[in-house]
Order: C-alpha cells, then sequence, then structure tokens
C-alpha cells in the first residue's frame, strides 16, 4: 500500500487502476470532498477520466468556448451538452475553469484511505508505516472524522435530550 499513495500515478502506471478502483468503491465518501469539477467530471464520466485530466492538467485554467467540442479537446474527455453546462455553471461568470491539481485531489483520496485503513484495523501506528503520515496528523484525521458523525458533541445524545425534556 505504500507505493499507492505517494500521489496521483501516470494513467499508464498499475497503481492509477488500484486508486480508480479504490475511489469507485468510496464513491459517497470521496465524491463529496473533491473539487467540484473533479467530482462533476467523476459522476458524469468515470473517475479514470476526471483523474487523467487532473493528472495531464494540473492547476491549468482552461478557456470555455461557447462550442463544447473545443473544450472536450482541450481535456481530451468526451462529455456530453449536459455535463458541459454545468461547468459553465460551476465557473459562473468567468469564460474559464481552472483544472484541480493533481496533489489536491490526490490528498482528498489519501485522507479517505487512511480513515478507511484506521476504521479497519484501529492501528494508528500501522497507518503511519503505511501511509507514510506522522502520528500528529493521523491522530486530527482521526479525531476531525469521528465528529463529522456528530456534529455537536458536547451536547448529550438524543435519547438523553429528549428524557430531561
Amino acid at each position: 500500500m505504500e507505493e499507492l499513495f505517494r500521489g496521483l500515478p501516470n494513467p499508464t502506471h498499475p497503481s492509477f487502476t488500484e486508486i480508480v478502483v479504490f475511489s469507485e468503491e468510496n464513491a459517497g465518501k470521496i465524491l463529496p470532498h473533491m473539487p467540484s469539477f473533479t467530482s462533476l467530471i467523476a459522476t458524469e464520466v468515470s473517475f479514470t477520466d476526471a483523474y487523467k485530466i487532473s493528472y495531464h492538467l494540473s492547476g491549468k485554467r482552461i478557456y470555455l468556448p461557447k462550442n463544447k467540442q473545443k473544450f472536450t479537446d482541450k481535456i481530451k474527455c468526451e462529455i456530453d451538452a449536459r455535463t458541459y453546462e454545468r461547468i459553465l455553471d460551476i465557473a459562473c461568470a468567468e469564460p474559464h475553469i481552472e483544472i484541480p491539481s493533481s496533489w489536491g485531489v490526490f490528498n482528498v483520496i489519501r485522507k479517505i484511505a487512511i480513515i478507511d485503513f484506521l476504521e479497519q484495523t484501529k492501528s494508528k501506528t500501522q497507518a503511519q508505516i503505511e501511509f507514510g503520515a506522522n502520528r500528529r496528523f493521523i491522530d486530527k484525521l482521526w479525531n476531525d472524522q469521528k465528529l463529522v458523525g456528530n456534529p455537536y458533541p458536547f451536547l448529550a445524545s438524543d435519547q438523553t435530550s429528549k428524557s430531561n425534556l
């Protein structure tokens, strides 16, 4: 697993496929945290195409022409007219869109993978070894993740609150 989580790999490398498979299996966890453009392409086309675009065009500003075909030629990914309209909505009034950086996209995947690993193994030490992350980062990630399930941990549980009313 160490090799897999060192950055978004070249699409021709076997670990690229592993990251795509991991993303497809964990789409519900990953998509809400992805940049909107990447999430849209992953949802409407595929994770493979979304990650290829981020790998090859990382951080670039792409002009949004009126002709959808010119845009699809630039990103080397076929999209339908509805998806292009949604991309135009993401861009708002600007005639361009910034392609999310491959590191930013990868960072989301890595964090989800670490949380998934911790949920399965309950071993922060093993997570440090597998993902090459320091203990402070893993502790913060784990504690932040626990707060997501209960957005108000300082309040009593629902049952306690209702019984006190």
